[in-house]
């Protein structure tokens, strides 16, 4: 986001929240004591099917047909997270992660603002507006600068109950996605970003099928070009556009779940989605012109998943396999190219694991995650290729209900095929992590949130880890790093969790 963006945008969202602190006490009163907003995820993870909860269930359908503020209800939701630390040299603490997604104990400061309005009519059909804002890990008591990064993450509308039953429509902007491994802070099978629409359909059988199209464009110069050219006519500059391709995407999903199991439960999914875009032709800055062809890609999967409903207790096994443009991910770029300048030849075959066992007095959770990537080049040593693991377990004693004394240890590593740009030599870089994790939550459970957490964590790094920084960087000079400060994670009336 530019700088002049930036200054437009946060006066915006000054008055957005604003006006939610002046809408939200009086849709809260009309609601009525039967209608307290919807929680999220804090004790149910998103593994265990609940009711969405990006807005509260309306108590009267009557009386919203105008549009007008009476008779809706307004629901305000956060996700967020906050870290600080100190490396217990003098300098801030910072992750150890060699994979490409490790372990979140570490991860940078990020907050997500949801805003959700429904209006629903006489008839029963219920329309949604969601408004999420998302602000990055710019902090003004850290950095001092007031310029903090934001992000428009959902901006769409979503109808239902409108004449055709279990059928909702959405068409906006939207982050859409399914179930996450929540250590790892990963979702391994659907995550989509995109500016379109799509429809979820609940049918017989306990089977639901989502389906969706939309568009969206990295910034970049092989995606989007233009120049500044002297205006035609009149004095001062124009823009010429050269170049705009951007990315079609298309998903469908289908999942069945069984609830006849006692308080158990299970399901299956499967999931696909396609890539497109375009052909153009790239401009150098020495006016050297170069075709770029279009490019496709493709991506299956699945995952199998059970739970135990009252304890909150869930495990959720993923597979995915994704080729070309897919096998980057719906916002990523190729980092290399075959020799007709596509990414066709890209492989990526990913298998995950998420899991929560609630054991009374002590919880556990547990993930896993091996990738491996081929680039569409076929070289037989090429470091840019390689094959990824890494796994984590965290268990967490209930001291009280809301005092809670966790630990984490975790194992990662990664290997390339080729030669280590560092030395010329092979090298397979781990890490392997301690970290003690004392918390006080809402109540009891790994999931409960609000939480604050203090953070000890010890990452024992081999040579081949440390050799990942560029020389003299001072990140590579000790194999073992430590990690000592507080955190805080939260999440309620969340639209990230469909």
């Amino acid at each position: 986001m530019t700088e002049n963006a930036t200054r437009l945008a946060r006066p915006l969202l000054l008055a957005t929240l604003a006006a939610a602190l002046v809408i939200l006490p009086e849709s809260s009163a009309r609601a009525g004591e039967g209608a307290a907003l919807a929680e999220g995820p804090p004790s149910v993870p998103a593994a265990v099917p609940v009711t969405p909860a990006a807005v509260a269930a309306p108590s009267d359908a009557a009386g919203a047909t105008s549009g007008a503020l009476p008779g809706g209800e307004f629901t305000f939701g956060s996700y967020g997270r906050i870290v600080a630390g100190s490396d217990l040299r003098g300098g801030s603490g910072y992750p150890t992660n060699v994979v490409s997604h490790g372990p979140r104990l570490h991860e940078a400061p990020y907050l997500e603002l949801d805003l959700a309005y429904r209006l629903t009519a006489e008839s029963g059909a219920r329309f949604t507006t969601v408004t999420t804002l998302a602000v990055t890990d710019a902090l003004l008591h850290y950095d001092g600068d007031f310029g903090g990064a934001l992000a428009l993450r959902n901006a769409y509308v979503e109808a239902a109950e409108f004449g055709a039953p279990g059928l909702r429509i959405w068409a906006g902007s939207r982050m859409w996605r399914g179930d996450d491994i929540h250590l790892l802070d990963l979702w391994p099978l659907d995550e989509l970003n995109t500016v379109g629409g799509g429809l979820s359909l609940d049918l017989p059988a306990d089977l639901r099928v989502r389906l969706h199209a939309g568009v969206n464009r990295v910034a970049d110069r092989t995606t989007y070009q233009e120049r500044t050219v002297p205006a035609r006519g009149r004095a001062g500059t124009e823009q010429l556009l050269l170049l705009d391709r951007q990315r079609l995407l298309a998903s469908a999903r289908v999942e069945q779940h069984f609830h006849g199991l006692g308080d158990f439960g299970a399901r299956w999914l499967l999931y696909g989605e396609t890539h497109r875009v375009g052909e153009g032709e790239f401009i150098d800055d020495e006016d050297t012109r170069r075709d770029l062809p279009d490019d496709v890609g493709f991506l299956l999967g699945a995952q199998l998943g059970g739970w135990h409903a009252p304890s909150g207790s869930f495990v959720n096994v993923f597979l995915r396999w994704a080729t070309g443009l897919a096998a980057y991910g719906e916002l990523g770029l190729p980092t290399s190219t075959d020799a007709n300048l596509r990414a066709r030849g890209a492989r990526q075959l990913r298998a995950g694991l998420s899991a929560n066992a609630e054991l009374g007095p002590a919880g556990i959770m547990a993930a896993a995650f091996v990738q491996q990537f081929r680039v569409p080049h076929r070289t037989r040593f090429n470091p840019d290729d390689y094959t990824e693991a890494v796994l984590a377990l965290r268990p967490v004693w209930y001291v009280t209900d809301h005092l809670h004394a966790g630990a984490e240890v975790s194992w990662q590593t990664r290997a390339p095929r080729g030669l280590s740009p560092a030395n010329d030599a092979w090298e397979r870089p781990e890490v392997l992590q301690f970290a003690l994790l004392p918390a006080l939550s809402l109540e009891r459970g790994t999931y409960s949130r609000p939480q604050l957490r203090g953070i000890w964590s010890v990452s024992l790094r081999n040579d081949a880890a440390r050799n990942l920084f560029p020389d003299g960087d001072r990140r590579g000079e000790e194999r073992v790093v430590h990690f000592l400060g507080v955190g805080a994670e939260w999440w309620f009336n969340s639209s990230s969790y469909p």
